[in-house]
């Protein structure tokens, strides 16, 4: 039972109203769980997710509207030369409190922030990135877990990996800090990500522990030699497994072996 009583104000009792007379559905709470993880989701990524049908594009149009026009959702566009691309969501203010109250949580306690959603494009990107990675590896591998801007807070350190995945391929469990590239980092901001994950590994080395593998991905080939040529310039510690590949390397290479 729902803890109502903890759970005031309006957009509460619109959940629960919405609950009882079927107009929110559980595939709703799933999409909003998804935007507030995931922050920012392009359309046809949500479709893949939830709306796999055949008429997926005008059953997902359809709901996202609705789910707009009850501010559950929030969106946006980016633009190209062409003209304007596909939408663009995120969870909106009225969305945060009804998946809060599904969660029998406060919403402070998501620690969700509307301004959280007013980024530079160059984030969206990224956000969009980590997303695609995250379908990708649904695909080609048994994904146990995976969190973006995964969280590493300790003595002498305090950094984010875009992602950070726990997933079985054949016989083998692999667990991988990724940093998804976008082009927009200088050689300096990626030296700083190497100490960071140095210092990780030597606050946290001891018997048992394992380091997960770091692998950069990028979309161009170029840009995977350069962050190469940066990452090998800057380690100190020859026991960090670091690997490099386009997105599409990447995912061919796990189809037919997985990580070597």
């Amino acid at each position: 039972m729902m803890n109502t009583e903890r759970l005031p104000g309006k957009p509460y009792d619109l959940f629960l109203q919405g609950m009882r007379q079927g107009w929110t559905q559980k595939r709703d709470m799933d999409i909003l769980a998804t935007l507030h993880k995931f922050r920012f989701v392009s359309f046809s990524d949500l479709v893949k997710l939830y709306f796999p049908s055949k008429a997926g594009d005008s059953a997902a149009r359809r709901r996202l509207l609705k789910l707009y026009r009850w501010r559950l959702v929030d969106r946006c566009r980016q633009w190209a030369p062409e003209g304007p691309t596909e939408y663009i969501y995120m969870l909106d203010d009225v969305g945060a409190y009804f998946l809060a109250a599904y969660l029998q949580k406060q919403v402070e306690e998501l620690g969700w922030r509307k301004r959280d959603n007013q980024v530079k494009l160059a984030y969206v990107r990224q956000y969009l990135a980590a997303m695609r990675l995250y379908l990708e590896l649904r695909k080609q591998v048994a994904l146990v877990h995976f969190e973006p801007e995964y969280t590493l807070k300790g003595e002498g350190y305090y950094f984010r990996p875009d992602a950070y995945a726990v997933f079985i391929k054949g016989k083998y469990e692999y667990r991988v800090f990724f940093e998804v590239d976008m082009g927009t980092e200088g050689q300096q901001k990626i030296q700083e990500k190497i100490k960071s994950y140095e210092a990780y590994y030597r606050a946290n080395a001891r018997p048992g522990f394992i380091m997960p593998y770091i692998i950069f991905v990028a979309d161009k080939e170029e840009r995977v030699r350069k962050l190469e040529a940066w990452v090998e310039k800057s380690r100190t510690i020859k026991a960090l497994q670091y690997q490099f590949w386009t997105f599409g390397e990447l995912m061919r290479a796990w189809t037919a072996k997985g990580v070597s």
